[in-house]
């Protein structure tokens, strides 16, 4: 549990800075990414303003099952362990590109904040999978940050690590503020 609050903390300040052009875009209801390739990790932050209050948003942001239909590249999730309802543990199972990865997450909420690291216990396709979904109230809206880093097992093409720390950050925020906004 304390290797866990430190990622936490570690986490919440890899978040940068937005800038008021990067501003402009969320209010035009656009996603706007970070997201850096240069090392041995793809990391990626991504940013989403939701026309929804925080407290109703946490359902469409913790419905993992929804998120099978919007990725064409998850073949599954499954929930194998529950601690409580602010802890727990999830297998992903993905096609990327003709790249099979299977890799477990451990899930911990607390106040604004769900963060996930890999569970080490369970075998992994990752040797790094850590992240968070972070929500803060702005009015009526809420600003919905996604932070994600992964370190693959085996090497991956740049121009596919690109894609997952760019396109599919996108491509998730993107669905899930239509579906979360819909309900």
């Amino acid at each position: 549990m304390l290797r866990l609050v430190l990622v936490l903390a570690a986490l919440a300040l890899a978040a940068d800075p937005l800038t008021e052009t990067e501003w402009a875009e969320l209010r035009a209801g656009n996603v706007v990414v970070h997201a850096d390739t240069s090392g041995a990790d793809t990391i990626s932050t991504g940013y989403v303003l939701v026309d929804k209050p925080s407290s109703p948003l946490w359902g469409d942001v913790l419905d993992l099952q929804a998120r099978i239909p919007e990725n064409g590249t998850l073949r599954g999730i499954e929930e194998y362990r529950r601690v409580s309802p602010y802890e727990w543990y999830v297998a992903v199972d993905m096609e990327v590109f003709g790249f099979d990865v299977r890799f477990t997450n451990h899930w911990t909420c607390n106040d604004n904040t769900c963060a996930y690291t890999l569970d080490p216990a369970q075998p992994n396709d990752l040797t790094l999978c850590d992240g968070y979904f972070k929500i803060d109230e702005m009015g009526s809206k809420s600003l919905l940050t996604y932070y994600s880093r992964s370190r693959h097992e085996v090497t991956v093409p740049s121009w596919v690590r690109r894609w997952l720390a760019i396109d599919a950050v996108q491509n998730l925020l993107r669905k899930m503020k239509a579906r979360a906004e819909r309900a």
